[in-house]
């Protein structure tokens, strides 16, 4: 690749789009994406591969991370709920980012 380097994901991207050629598409919705294996991902949900079946109810999810949280909040009860809006959240990631969206207001 480059020597270029970015504080910024998004100004990463900008020159990535620009500078380093196409992008891969998807022929179903046309959604565009960075990586190869990240449309290859999300081709997944246009035809139903689920890689991870749930045990209890037998739903299906396309990432572990889907998977872990729908056991967690569905199977266990566990839920992250926000203090100041009463929003409730599966993955602590994102529990954690809409706090931080309370603490900057």
């Amino acid at each position: 690749m480059c020597d270029a380097s970015f504080k910024k994901n998004s100004h990463f991207y900008v020159h990535y789009i620009a500078e380093h050629g196409e992008r891969a598409v998807c022929h179903f919705c046309f959604r565009t994406f960075m990586y190869e294996r990240n449309l290859k991902e999300h081709m997944m949900r246009h035809l139903d591969q689920f890689r991870h079946l749930c045990a209890k109810c037998n739903k299906g999810f396309f990432t572990l991370r889907e998977y872990r949280n729908h056991y967690r909040n569905t199977h266990m009860g566990i839920k992250y709920e926000c203090e100041t809006c009463g929003r409730s959240f599966a993955d602590v990631y994102y529990f954690k980012r809409h706090i931080a969206i309370h603490n900057t207001q």
